[in-house]
């Protein structure tokens, strides 16, 4: 919950700022008006918009880090290794690891 709640200030605190601070002083000029709001609505779309995409490709790419993984696992289970030789490609569970399991 900790981190969910860190993630979260760190996405949005931009957009606080963007309402609170900036649109009490000198105002949100967007197309030639003062508009914090339709600010505020282009900026969301265009974070939120990158933020799916990178989503996206962080899936594609750890789906194409399993196939990859299971083909080197199945290729080297038929050389006939022994465990000791199976073991190396195992993968660490070192303290960042620990941290993000907790």
């Amino acid at each position: 919950w900790k981190q969910c709640i860190f993630r979260m200030v760190n996405s949005y605190c931009p957009f606080f700022y963007l309402i609170l601070m900036q649109g009490g002083k000198a105002g949100c000029l967007f197309n030639g008006h003062n508009d914090c709001f339709a600010l505020l609505r282009r900026q969301l779309i265009t974070t939120l918009t990158i933020r799916m995409m990178v989503r996206v490709m962080q899936a594609k790419g750890m789906f194409l880090l399993v196939k990859v993984s299971l083909w080197i696992f199945r290729r080297d289970s038929q050389s006939g290794a022994s465990f000791a030789e199976k073991q190396r490609s195992y993968n660490n569970f070192d303290m960042p690891e620990q941290i993000e399991v907790m």
